[in-house]
């Protein structure tokens, strides 16, 4: 099984990546919360994609560290870019940056721009974020009340993916990658992939939707199988998972409500074939997930176990930790704490940071919800710390 990590806005941004993959490196692909089509990689932009800022004069790449970044004066001033930077931190994975955007035009250009300055190999789109800001511009899951803007956005986009001479992932009858085009490459060689919910309010969207889907080479289609109307409140509908894995003829993942090794295992016996899942709070809440999970797989396949009736039998055991795990997971939110402060340099943004993360990481001890809710209430760094202090993380 692959696990990507899914783009939470304000939570899993670039110090959540690179402290997650200092303590844990065990995702196989990060993603960046969205970037806009409607504007130009800006300093904040750059840094949520791990890059370096300009240097002043536009002449090459900054000299710097992480704490004096350089910032990208000579963009503003229209100098010409030059496609020379370094990741902040690698990373134990590859990092793909997100776009929002529902105009062809504009979500080509930021690709161009990104791929300028990055050596990056796949985008994705999203089709999912069900904010009212964004879906209120037909963005996001706002692209699904037109599908017929939205088949026209996607032959635009890969028409363009086309006469750069990429295969963008796409397949003939027997399953096989088709060669790339021979014309010359005038632009960036990037495979497209997709992050998508299954449409705006009625489930019954979802089949016209993926007929439109099932025309384009997307790389891979990540889904998240909710309505826009559902937000993250209503269950799954895996009914629709279940359809799109049918009909698909795309590589498909999973996202959506996997927080336990037990929601794992319950997913796995739904769609047995199923080899990707995306997993976003699940992780925050518990940083360990994932090692969790392959840890029980191990052990239900050494002790023959691994077909067990997971609903009727005994569910997976929460894991007791080792102080070495203890000691890991206690140095991960102190890094996370420091370098949000080294960032920021402004102890109130840096708390409004953390106590976004203690939202989702707090839900693993509901036993102190006194402390918890003192987290929430901090209004300074030294009452969140004293808050934190009363609970054993």
């Amino acid at each position: 099984m692959r696990f990507y990590l899914a783009p939470l806005e304000g939570v899993t941004g670039h110090v959540f990546r690179e402290a997650y993959d200092t303590y844990f490196h065990d995702v196989d692909k990060y993603f960046t919360p969205f970037l806009s089509a409607n504007d130009h990689l800006n300093f904040k932009t750059k840094r949520e994609i791990g890059l370096l800022g300009f240097d002043t004069l536009g002449t090459g790449l900054g000299v710097q560290n992480a704490t004096q970044p350089v910032l990208p004066q000579s963009h503003a001033q229209g100098a010409p870019l030059v496609p020379l930077h370094a990741p902040l931190v690698p990373l134990h994975a590859p990092l793909v940056p997100q776009i929002l955007g529902n105009e062809a035009d504009k979500v080509i250009a930021l690709i161009e721009e990104i791929a300028s300055i990055l050596d990056v190999d796949e985008i994705n789109l999203n089709f999912g974020c069900p904010s009212g800001t964004v879906t209120g511009k037909n963005r996001g899951a706002g692209i699904f009340k037109d599908l017929i803007a939205m088949d026209d956005f996607l032959d635009r986009l890969f028409a363009k993916m086309d006469s750069w001479g990429r295969g963008c992932g796409v397949k003939n009858d027997k399953n096989e990658p088709l060669t790339p085009s021979p014309m010359v490459h005038s632009g960036p060689r990037v495979r497209i992939s997709l992050k998508t919910r299954i449409g705006w309010a009625d489930e019954k969207e979802w089949e016209k939707i993926v007929r439109i889907y099932a025309d384009y080479p997307f790389s891979e289609i990540i889904v998240h199988p909710r309505v826009r109307a559902d937000q993250y409140s209503k269950p799954c509908r895996m009914e629709a998972f279940a359809y799109a894995l049918s009909q698909l003829p795309q590589p498909l993942c999973y996202n959506g409500e996997i927080h336990t090794v037990e929601d794992y295992e319950k997913l796995c016996k739904l769609f047995p074939t199923l080899d990707c899942v995306m997993l976003g709070r699940g992780i925050v809440k518990n940083p360990f997930l994932i090692s969790d999970i392959r840890r029980t797989e191990e052990a239900r396949a050494q002790e023959g176990k691994r077909e067990a009736e997971t609903d009727a039998g005994t569910p997976a055991e929460q894991p007791c930790r080792t102080p070495e795990e203890l000691k890991r997971r206690r140095d991960f939110v102190a890094r996370l704490e420091e370098q949000y402060l080294e960032e920021m340099q402004c102890e109130e943004h840096a708390v409004m940071r953390m106590k976004e993360f203690w939202l989702y990481f707090g839900a693993s001890f509901p036993e102190y919800d006194k402390a918890l809710k003192a987290i929430r209430k901090a209004k300074s760094l030294s009452e969140y710390r004293l808050a934190t202090l009363q609970i054993p993380y």
